[in-house]
């Protein structure tokens, strides 16, 4: 599945994947040192749905953990919907990671939080 993505304008429709070819898709890293999130990032919908098939926790699931990088230009997901001023991808964004543990993220969105509270105090 990821060998099929081509290196830029990746499009994919995450509604149509499964769970496990989520799980499969959110731990691989792309050309570029992007993940599935760079792709989606300033994708409100795509994201959306991302969050809730990840984010699922019953007796048979465990939610996914989405790895939360800098890509090879320095830039996160986050740094991404920022940079579009993407508020409502941004909300979304940090709901995927608000549960995983520090360092799954921390290191890659230290530089811009200032710009985060920024906006959030807008």
């Amino acid at each position: 599945m990821a060998e099929a993505l081509p290196e830029k304008d990746v499009k994919f429709d995450i509604k149509q994947l499964s769970r496990d070819e989520i799980k499969l898709l959110a731990l691989n890293i792309f050309p570029q040192g992007k993940t599935a999130v760079h792709y989606l990032a300033n994708s409100i919908e795509q994201l959306k749905i991302l969050y809730r098939k990840t984010s699922i926790k019953d007796l048979y699931y465990d939610p996914i953990s989405v790895p939360f990088i800098k890509n090879f230009q320095g830039l996160s997901p986050l740094h991404l919907t920022l940079e579009t001023e993407n508020d409502a991808g941004i909300g979304i964004i940090l709901d995927l990671i608000k549960n995983d543990p520090i360092d799954n993220h921390g290191r890659a969105i230290s530089d811009i939080f200032p710009d985060i509270v920024d906006i959030n105090n807008a």
